[in-house]
């Protein structure tokens, strides 16, 4: 159960959510694979490290499961290292690094 989300918009197929009025988080489906997209975290400068953008992971990843996708999976550039051993922390482990950036991803 989501808790704590004022707003929750589902467009074609995608969900986005908005947390507390400081954070954001969008998730993606495409037709023929298996795993959401988890794209577009942000959480105002005010509000980070205070636990926000883990309960925003938790709901979309509540969402994936949701769907009936056992996989979320996200990028993230080289350039931001703290933001990969955040994600890490949070159970994503990187599948391939490409141009610049990680792809990660999490079983659900």
């Amino acid at each position: 159960m989501i808790v704590d989300f004022e707003n929750k918009w589902s467009w074609g197929k995608g969900v986005d959510i908005i947390c507390d009025g400081y954070g954001v988080l969008s998730v993606d489906f495409e037709d023929g694979v298996r795993w959401g997209y988890i794209k577009g975290l942000a959480v105002h400068p005010s509000k980070q490290r205070q636990g926000l953008g883990t309960r925003l992971m938790e709901a979309a990843e509540q969402i994936i499961r949701e769907q009936g996708f056992d996989e979320a999976q996200l990028w993230v550039e080289e350039e931001h290292k703290w933001q990969k051993e955040w994600y890490e922390r949070l159970g994503y482990k990187v599948i391939m690094q490409k141009d610049g950036y990680f792809k990660m991803r999490k079983l659900l």
